[in-house]
C-alpha cells in the first residue's frame, strides 16, 4: 500500500529525530553531572562545631566517639582514619587490606572545590532536620561514577572541610570508602554506609558487632 506523500518519512530524518531525542534523554542532571553519590554535612550558625558530618550528627551518643589521648592540640584526622581501619582489619584482615590500599589513593583522587557549592545528591533519605532556622543541610562531598581521563573521582568542598573536626574528616573520608564499595554491591543509598561508619567511629567496638551490622543491612560482605 502507498503512503501519501504527508505521510512519508525520509530515513534521514528518522535518524535525526532519534539522534536529538538519544541526547536529549542522555542530558538528564544525573547523567550530566555524572554523579554517583554524595556526603552530606549540616551547617548550624550557633553552634560550638558549626559544620557536622551527617554520619555524626545522627549519633544519638555522641560520647561514645573515639578519643585520641595526646597531648597536641590538633590531632591528626589520619589517626583516626587508621584507627578506623584498624577495626575494619580486626573483622577482616582481607576486606582491612583493601581499604587501607583505597586509602592510601583516597587523597589523590580529590578534587578540591573552591568558591562553588556541589549539587545536592539526594541519597541520603535522612528522616531527621534540625529545628533551629539557621541549620541546614549541604552537599559536602560528591563521588563521580564516570570520569575521564584527568578527571578526579571525588569532589569536597574545600570551605566546609576546613571547618570539619577531625573525628568529622575522618568520617568523611570513611563514608566515601564505604559507600564507593556498598554502591559497587547494589546499595541506592547512603544508609547502610552512615551506620557501619558510625560503628566504626565508636568508642567501644568488636568485630562480631561489625558482622551482626553488616548482616542486619542485607549487606553482601562476609567474613574471610
Amino acid at each position: 500500500m502507498l503512503l501519501s506523500s504527508s505521510k512519508l518519512i525520509h530515513p534521514i530524518a528518522v535518524a535525526f529525530v532519534f539522534l536529538t531525542s538519544s541526547m536529549t534523554a542522555s542530558r538528564s542532571p544525573g547523567d550530566v553531572n555524572k554523579v554517583g553519590n554524595g556526603g552530606d554535612a549540616v551547617i548550624c550558625e550557633n553552634e560550638p562545631e558549626k559544620v557536622q558530618l551527617l554520619d555524626l550528627y545522627e549519633l544519638k551518643d555522641k560520647t561514645n566517639l573515639l578519643t585520641l589521648k595526646t597531648a597536641e592540640p590538633a590531632v591528626s584526622y589520619e589517626k583516626f582514619v587508621e584507627m578506623m581501619i584498624d577495626r575494619i582489619e580486626q573483622a577482616s584482615p582481607k576486606l582491612g587490606r583493601t581499604y587501607r590500599n583505597r586509602w592510601s589513593e583516597f587523597l589523590g583522587q580529590v578534587e578540591w572545590v573552591k568558591d562553588k557549592k556541589l549539587a545536592d545528591v539526594k541519597d541520603s533519605l535522612h528522616t531527621e532536620e534540625p529545628l533551629a532556622d539557621d541549620c541546614k543541610f549541604v552537599q559536602l562531598a560528591v563521588r563521580i561514577d564516570k570520569i575521564a581521563d584527568g578527571e578526579k573521582r571525588f569532589q569536597i568542598r574545600q570551605d566546609l572541610w576546613d571547618q570539619l573536626s577531625p573525628l568529622g574528616r575522618a568520617g568523611l573520608v570513611m563514608h566515601e570508602l564505604l559507600y564507593q564499595h556498598f554502591a559497587r554491591l547494589g546499595e541506592k543509598d547512603s544508609r547502610s554506609a552512615r551506620k557501619v561508619n558510625r560503628l566504626l567511629l565508636a568508642k567501644n567496638f568488636e568485630a562480631k558487632s561489625f558482622w551482626k551490622l553488616v548482616k542486619d543491612l542485607r549487606v553482601p560482605i562476609y567474613p574471610d
